[in-house]
């Protein structure tokens, strides 16, 4: 698989999983809001495609690119020690998602990255597309934390490719404004990251910021103590647990990590 490969299937599968996730939010909506949804649109999705554009550009398939040499030259982890293609996919999904959970953390807990990583965490409305309201300078820096893992762990282009498009889809749909069937939220809650869960950590509450970092699988937050349950229903405050009156604007989001560097967090 080649870089353009990489990126058409990886486009259509990010396409594919903003749609499918999208869908419960109005099959199982947890709060009926629908036009300050579409008004949520108009500020995230343009964000979304400037981001797309800039990693586009910049680096658009580079992870691809990393792995094929890592596979070629016998470097990383899982070339050196020989394991196959499925295996190292496997592996590959753990290791990302791990370093996920693990880069997240540090955007709350960093004040350098906390900066531009609130700029997501601004959204007041909470829906699917809250999952890509976040400041190309984190993108960025993400982007080569993850190119680093993917080199020294040799992980295989398919498993990059699985996790993105299996990260992608569970972004959207734990950002969701769906609300589950107690039941279904239980169980699915043991083994991944639910709308309940995730809601919760975007609450106004300096306190829920330090729960539930977790993006495909919720025993990361179980296993390094960080998970939390709680009730995050209709009405529940989310957002920034201080002002940032800006960031209704897309300029003003853009700007966000410089305006809030003149205000104390809470």
């Amino acid at each position: 698989m080649q870089e353009v490969e990489f990126q058409i299937w990886k486009g259509a599968a990010v396409a594919l999983a903003f749609a499918v996730a999208v869908a419960p939010q109005w099959r199982l909506p947890l709060e009926h809001k629908p036009r300050l949804i579409i008004k949520n649109w108009r500020l995230n999705l343009p964000l979304a495609m400037l981001n797309t554009m800039a990693l586009g550009t910049i680096c658009g398939g580079c992870a691809c690119t990393v792995s094929i040499y890592a596979q070629r030259h016998g470097l990383g982890l899982c070339n050196m020690v020989g394991v196959g293609a499925l295996s190292g996919a496997i592996i590959g999904l753990f290791v990302l998602d791990l370093t996920a959970y693990a880069w997240h953390v540090a955007n709350h807990r960093l004040a350098i990255l906390w900066l531009f990583h609130s700029v997501h965490h601004s959204d007041e409305i909470f829906d699917a597309s809250t999952a890509v309201r976040f400041h190309p300078g984190e993108l960025l820096v993400s982007l080569v934390v993850r190119l680093i893992v993917v080199a020294v762990f040799g992980i295989p282009v398919i498993g990059v490719l699985a996790f993105e498009v299996i990260s992608a889809f569970l972004n959207f749909f734990e950002h969701g404004n769906i609300s589950l069937p107690h039941a279904v939220n239980r169980l699915m809650s043991r083994a991944f990251v639910t709308p309940q869960l995730h809601r919760f950590h975007h609450a106004g509450i300096s306190e829920h910021l330090s729960t539930n970092f977790a993006t495909i699988f919720s025993f990361w937050d179980r296993i390094f103590g960080t998970y939390a349950t709680g009730t995050a229903g209709v009405g529940y405050k989310v957002g920034l647990p201080y002002p940032a009156p800006w960031t209704s604007t897309f300029m003003g989001v853009l700007k966000h990590p410089f305006l809030i560097a003149r205000h104390p967090r809470s």
